[in-house]
């Protein structure tokens, strides 16, 4: 039986085909008739395929995205400086302190006339001279005498430029006992000539350590300058009393400036005498002033 229908369908498709074209054969053909309940029946033939699915058009691409400029990368971070190796460092020397601000000496006081009272001068102050301009040398000194003092002084340019010896000054700090008489200096002996000298005592109030008085010596503006690392030469200072009194009873031994000599110390050669100070236009330039 389904043999039967299944060429009644045929005939009756090959009779459309002769009575219309074959657009109208796809458009209209009758469905397949379904198997048996027991077999599989084919589909008809008249399932028309269906046309060609247009395919969209190409979607456009963005433009290609703007890679980011290159990210700067951060400097170099340097690294810590080596740190220095090695023992650990012995103390340097230990400086010296700095040069004692001098303290200023009293103004001097004129003295009175001969006959009138000393008239007192200011204390002189503690100072002491540190890369020294000038050097004050002298001999050393027996303390035999109480009516006298004798010294031997050498000024020396200890600078490596020349000093004009009317700039340089140099004091003998000295106690003295109670006179009614004025101290004077004699002039002994002086190399560079004894005329170039002039000199004045001062007394100090109050008294410093071994001082109430000192003995300055000055130069004239005739005295020569003084050339690196050249010197006045010997000058032989002697000075007491009017009267030649005990002024410095019971000894000199004392005084500031007495340069003691040593056991077997030649009389007749000069050193350092730090306490013999000096100065350059009034500043000190040599040694250490009494406090």
């Amino acid at each position: 039986m389904a043999a039967r229908g299944l060429a009644a369908a045929s005939l009756f498709a090959l009779g459309l085909v002769a009575c219309q074209g074959p657009d109208e054969y796809f458009r209209n053909a009758l469905p397949g008739t379904g198997g048996t309940t027991s077999g599989s029946g084919t589909g008809g033939d008249n399932s028309g395929t269906g046309g060609d699915t247009g395919t969209g058009g190409i979607i456009a691409t963005g433009g290609v995205p703007g890679t980011g400029g290159v990210v700067a990368t951060g400097g170099i971070r340097g690294t810590g400086g080596i740190t220095g190796g090695g023992g650990r460092a012995t103390g340097g020397v230990t400086g010296g302190g700095g040069a004692a601000g001098a303290r200023a000496t009293g103004g001097v006081t004129g003295r009175a006339g001969a006959g009138g009272s000393v008239a007192a001068g200011g204390a002189g102050g503690a100072a002491t001279c540190t890369g020294c301009k000038l050097e004050i040398q002298a001999y050393c000194q027996s303390a035999s005498s109480t009516s006298a003092i004798t010294v031997d002084v050498d000024v020396v340019n200890n600078s490596t430029t020349a000093v004009a010896l009317n700039t340089v000054t140099f004091r003998y700090w000295f106690s003295m006992g109670a006179i009614t008489d004025m101290p004077v200096l004699n002039i002994n002996y002086a190399k560079i000539g004894s005329t170039l000298i002039t000199s004045k005592f001062v007394a100090l109030s109050p008294a410093v350590t071994g001082a109430n008085e000192y003995l300055e010596i000055e130069f004239t503006k005739s005295a020569p300058t003084l050339a690196l690392f050249s010197d006045t030469g010997e000058i032989q200072l002697a000075f007491h009393s009017t009267g030649y009194s005990s002024m410095f009873a019971p000894t000199q031994a004392t005084d500031y400036s007495f340069q003691k000599c040593a056991a077997g110390e030649p009389t007749n050669m000069f050193n350092l005498a730090p306490t013999i100070t000096g100065y350059i236009n009034g500043t000190l330039a040599y040694g250490t002033e009494p406090m």
